[in-house]
């Protein structure tokens, strides 16, 4: 149920978060450099894929070891269509790494790619990683940089 709850609410955010704008194709996969218009931890969404890709190393041993316990290893991975110039991120539970490639399965039901379905297992290059985040079965999580250059609920209601 709380896998669920958690699914649901990272499904929310990249809607929310995910660009659909064209971007150039000699760099596909490189992130908006937009900021955002509210105060967070990270300025930007660059800044919190930065950190999400320089902390990814703890997360691959803390999978490797089972060190944060049990619970849900998840990853945001861009994917883009370079001929319809499109993309959109999606969260994969993450399986393993293999010479820089990802594999996991796709969490959710993609939006812009007709041909990946809830439960495919795929392999992404690691330069498309956006965010990871361990869900615990108990306790706090860990990780969701990019979640946290989303507005608090509540934050954007104009005063009366």
């Amino acid at each position: 149920m709380k896998k669920h709850f958690v699914v649901g609410i990272l499904i929310f955010t990249v809607l929310i978060g995910c660009s659909t704008e064209a971007k150039p194709k000699e760099q596909p996969s490189k992130p908006s450099t937009s900021s955002v218009g509210y105060d967070s931890e990270f300025r930007t969404m660059d800044e919190a894929v930065a950190e999400a890709r320089r902390t990814f190393p703890a997360f691959v041993k803390a999978f490797e070891a089972s060190a944060w316990g049990e619970g849900d290893y998840i990853v945001r991975m861009t994917f883009f269509d370079t001929k319809r110039q499109i993309g959109e991120d999606l969260f994969i539970t993450f399986e393993n790494l293999v010479d820089d490639q990802i594999t996991g399965v796709i969490e959710s039901d993609p939006q812009f790619f007709p041909d990946l379905k809830r439960g495919t297992r795929v392999t992404k290059p690691i330069r498309e990683l956006r965010d990871w985040m361990f869900v615990p079965t108990d306790g706090d999580h860990r990780g969701g940089y990019t979640l946290r250059t989303l507005p608090d609920e509540g934050e954007n209601k104009t005063a009366e």
